[in-house]
């Protein structure tokens, strides 16, 4: 699947149809494309924190205090380190392929 949007993100690039896409995504729907892709990055971030936390706790907890300690531990500690890479990931393509089609 990645693969696919890759091939999918260069096919836009070199074809220059990317902006052209983008609007007339941004014509038919309420959020505006860079909105979602920042929404999904950040849900992507939670999604991954959640399940870190969840494997530490099961893997490694020896009880039911340490568990849910090691749970709010490693979720917290991965959101810290996680929604700001993906959203400053999801920025960086998107400031990437707005300056690819100005040129």
């Amino acid at each position: 699947m990645i693969v696919m949007s890759l091939y999918y993100m260069a096919r836009g690039w070199q074809l220059d149809i990317f902006s052209a896409e983008r609007e007339m995504h941004d014509r038919t729907s309420r959020i505006p494309m860079t909105a979602k892709n920042f929404i999904y990055a950040g849900a992507g971030g939670v999604a991954f924190s959640l399940y870190l936390g969840t494997r530490s706790a099961i893997l490694y907890a020896e009880g039911t205090a340490q568990s849910i300690n090691y749970f709010f531990l490693v979720a917290v500690v991965s959101l810290m380190i996680y929604i700001p890479l993906l959203i400053g990931l999801a920025f960086l393509i998107d400031v990437v392929t707005k300056s690819r089609h100005t040129e």
